[in-house]
């Protein structure tokens, strides 16, 4: 699972694995001998010393299949010193090779949201045994509005089911059954009426692309269908991608917010960036290996698809409890 670095609004997010990690940092020490500590011992801050104790043991029960993960809650809990942490599993898709992750979400006082280069060493730790885990930081101020206003988002993914630890006062504001019954009905219906148009238009493009037929507006096409279907996952959790987003990769960090899993389809970021460049350029003259690219291209977002909506119906069901079936899947 590719790493990013996905800042915009009071979210950041940080996904990946230790190989890319190390690959990514150049300047690391790479000596083995060398050792980091992190000391917690009562001295002169003999109370912060209490509270940090205080607060790992606030940690709350956690299912065994996050067991491995206490360690580093742990050390989230005395370093960041979050308001509540959440823990959200994401199911295999093995037929795509894509493992089992858990996503680790922080709130945090707007005051105290760490750097990126403090979150390294904890995404380092998070991915240890090459787990794709996630960490996810987000703003204690905009956190709490999304639960007042009934975001979609907050509201299905931030309850108390999912919650580990809290170091707030307060108690954590549930959601009645009939907001996330209607949030459920309007996110499946969403889901179900935007990618089935984005579907039809990329089935469109897939014949055009291995007719070997109007390259030019095939490349376009396909453009349009990746970047349609990640504003599909965005909106679907009620999250709409700003315009000055446009660039593939940049889309493809957006949307892994809601489905990470999607980052499976296009290992080679490099061809994004390719199609990004040439579905730009009005006059290019696109050569044997552009279209080879296409063609790669659209196997690539073929797996997209599928992925996409076998991870959006894991998520629903984790989320509501229910099965959800596609009626692009009924017209099969």
């Amino acid at each position: 699972m590719t790493m990013l670095n996905n800042h915009h609004g009071s979210v950041e997010t940080f996904y990946g694995n230790v190989s890319e990690l190390n690959q990514s940092r150049k300047t690391t020490n790479d000596n083995s001998q060398t050792t980091n500590h992190i000391y917690l011992h009562p001295d002169s801050s003999h109370n912060e010393f209490d509270d940090w104790m205080r607060q790992i043991g606030s940690l709350l029960t956690i299912a065994s299949e996050h067991a491995n993960l206490k360690p580093l809650l742990e050390l989230l809990v005395a370093a960041i010193e979050p308001e509540r942490i959440f823990l959200l599993p994401h199911p295999s898709i093995t037929q795509y090779g894509i493992k089992r992750g858990t996503e680790i979400m922080l709130v945090v006082d707007d005051g105290k949201i760490p750097s990126r280069h403090v979150f390294d060493g904890f995404l380092q730790l998070a991915c240890f045994r090459q787990q794709p885990n996630m960490l996810s930081v987000h703003s204690a101020s905009v956190f709490e509005q999304g639960l007042q206003t009934g975001h979609p988002y907050y509201c299905t993914h931030f309850r108390e089911k999912y919650l580990v630890f809290s170091g707030c006062p307060y108690r954590l504001p549930q959601v009645t059954i009939d907001n996330l019954a209607e949030i459920k009905t309007t996110m499946e219906r969403r889901f179900d009426k935007e990618i089935t148009e984005v579907v039809a238009c990329f089935e469109t493009t897939k014949t055009t692309v291995n007719a070997k037929q109007h390259l030019s507006l095939s490349v376009i096409m396909l453009h349009q269908s990746i970047s349609k279907l990640y504003k599909v996952i965005a909106n679907t959790f009620g999250n709409h991608i700003p315009t000055e987003i446009r660039r593939l990769r940049e889309l493809e960090n957006f949307a892994a917010r809601f489905l990470p899993q999607i980052f499976a389809a296009f290992p080679d970021k490099g061809q994004l960036d390719r199609l990004d460049a040439i579905s730009g350029l009005h006059h290019f003259v696109y050569s044997e290996a552009d279209a080879l690219l296409a063609a790669d291209l659209v196997a690539s977002t073929d797996c997209l698809m599928s992925v996409t909506k076998e991870a959006f119906r894991q998520k629903y069901i984790m989320l509501f409890g229910e099965e959800q079936v596609l009626s692009i899947e009924n017209e099969k």
